[in-house]
């Protein structure tokens, strides 16, 4: 760690100070500060009393109000279970004060939240729940529904529309845990197969919330470099708020959104469906001042914007590990005028983002994920497991104290996954000398052709970049000759037109011949998965 502003912030007494720690036997840098489980985090949040905690749908509740709803919570399930400690308990709700409520209710108790996607069909929810070997699950009305129809036994279901809902006078009184115990079963997004349960630690979790603090005010230092101090301080007095738009059964709203946002004493704003209209409006109204979204979220924000509204509040915009189109990374930094970037990268498996980037290191390195952030140590490796120099592109691999132990009822995967302290991420990426992180794909999104490697990411960035152009896609399908043939599928700007000829044409001028499609598919728009990631998987099997 060579860069004076790392220095800075992790030096001996500074908030974001290092540590040596051992876990499972490895020994691993560490944030020293900050809460250790979820139970001191609690403890720590509830300081907080009469201070707007969370608004949803024009309810508004206090920091002292939402620990009297998780209290009563947690003598519901006290009074249902017994003992709740290890007991693996599933929450299947839309994004609400209740999801929040239970889960710091249950995790509090010393037991094991697990968090179904609530998207899923009452089958799949039901399989979920079932393999990570739940207890009990608390929905909301339609879910509950939903799972019963689904198989899943009624008398082991809390619907918290229609069963006698827990009421105030409560506190939330949270008990010892280890550091080490598990705290969340968190399913990966599947797109390649079935979900698999990742088990994420009270250390993982906290270590996570303390890496993305970390990542903010790494991000946060740069963008405040370069403006004019009245703004800064003005913008500083605010209540950080965060725009809830991700689903909580996802790490970045569970991890980032949720938990991050009630350690630092702030106001979660909760968007139950996406909307672009609902989410300028709520970023005037409620003055949020941070928030992530997909290229996909972002783009309809910029179609939405008539100029009429105040944004200036927003302070902080994520954008994922994605690179970003420069037309549309050009028309955010204009809506968001005092926003500063923040890239990251990471997954489930290791409890958020594992680098950072500004909007300086977004423009001076284009397509970068960032630097590698203090507590992680990231690998690039070959196809044999040997470590590649700078430069060169292979699989992710990344220790830390934030990582997953592996997955829940899966020790072939686990085996396979997880190793010393390391995960394989199945991405693919390549670290420049200065440990700044460039994610190319998928190890699986990679186009084998001709015996050459194509990104698809690459073709797509390319694509992307072409007037009325405004989402893509790029795939392989089988060919004989040359083992896989690029295919890119787009779909246009709303109001546009794309001619596929003379897309080919632009391509030709950006793409080595080999990578350049040998079709081109115009689609209304393109499949996605819950969390706005794109499902190339269904356009592979459309044919």
């Amino acid at each position: 760690m060579t860069d004076p502003l790392i220095l800075a912030l992790t030096a001996p007494g500074a908030p974001h100070e290092l540590e040596e720690i051992d876990v499972g036997g490895v020994a691993m840098r560490a944030f020293r500060n900050g809460p250790r489980t979820l139970a001191a985090l609690y403890r720590a949040a509830a300081a907080f009393g009469d201070r707007d905690c969370i608004v949803h749908e024009g309810s508004r509740f206090s920091y002292d109000a939402f620990f009297a709803h998780a209290g009563a919570w947690a003598a519901m399930l006290a009074d249902r279970l017994g003992a709740v400690r290890g007991r693996h308990i599933g929450i299947a709700m839309a994004n609400r004060p209740e999801w929040m409520a239970a889960f710091a209710a249950i995790t509090a108790l010393g037991g094991v939240a697990v968090l179904i996607n609530s998207r899923g069909t009452g089958p799949d929810m039901a399989a979920a729940a079932a393999d990570a070997d739940c207890t009990l699950i608390v929905a909301d009305g339609r879910r509950a529904q939903a799972l019963i129809a689904g198989g899943w036994p009624a008398g082991r279901l809390i619907d918290c529309d229609a069963d006698a809902r827990p009421g105030e006078g409560h506190r939330l009184d949270p008990v010892a845990v280890d550091p080490d115990d598990d705290a969340v079963i968190m399913f990966t997004t599947g797109t390649s197969g079935l979900p698999k349960g990742a088990r994420l630690s009270h250390r993982a979790l906290t270590q996570g919330i303390a890496t993305t603090m970390f990542s903010r005010a790494f991000v946060g230092a740069k963008a405040m470099a370069g403006m004019d101090p009245e703004i800064v301080k003005l913008l500083a007095a605010r209540q950080p708020a965060v725009l809830n738009a991700f689903p909580l059964f996802h790490i970045s709203g569970c991890g980032s959104d949720f938990l991050n946002t009630l350690l630092s004493g702030g106001k979660i704003v909760i968007l139950g469906k996406w909307s672009a209209d609902a989410a300028l409006d709520l970023i005037e109204r409620e003055k949020v001042t941070a928030l992530s979204g997909s290229p996909a979220m972002l783009w309809d924000m910029v179609r939405a914007h008539n100029g009429q509204r105040d944004l200036s509040s927003l302070m902080g915009l994520g954008i994922g590990g994605q690179a970003l189109p420069p037309m549309l990374f050009a028309d955010i930094r204009a809506m968001f005028p005092h926003a500063g970037f923040g890239c990251g990268f990471g997954q489930t498996e290791t409890a958020g983002t594992v680098c950072a980037a500004s909007t300086a290191d977004l423009v001076e390195r284009p397509g970068t994920s960032g630097r590698v952030v203090p507590v992680a140590d990231v690998r690039i490796l070959d196809d044999d497991g040997r470590e590649l120099p700078a430069g060169e592109a292979g699989e992710i691999a990344i220790r830390g104290p934030m990582v997953a132990r592996g997955y829940w009822n899966r020790e072939d995967e686990s085996a396979r996954v997880f190793r010393d302290g390391w995960v394989a991420t199945g991405d693919v990426g390549y670290l420049d000398a200065d440990n700044y992180l460039y994610v190319v794909d998928r190890k699986k999104d990679i186009i084998i052709s001709g015996g050459e490697n194509i990104a698809c990411s690459e073709v797509e960035f390319a694509a992307l970049g072409e007037a009325g152009v405004g989402d893509a896609a790029a795939f392989g399908l089988p060919d004989e000759r040359m083992g896989e043939r690029v295919v890119l599928a787009i779909s246009p700007m709303p109001g546009g037109e794309v001619d596929a000829a003379r897309l080919t044409e632009a391509l030709a001028t950006k793409l080595a011949p080999h990578k350049l499609p040998t079709e081109i598919r115009i689609l209304p728009h393109l499949p996605r998965n819950h969390m706005g990631k794109l499902d190339r998987r269904a356009l592979r099997e459309a044919g």
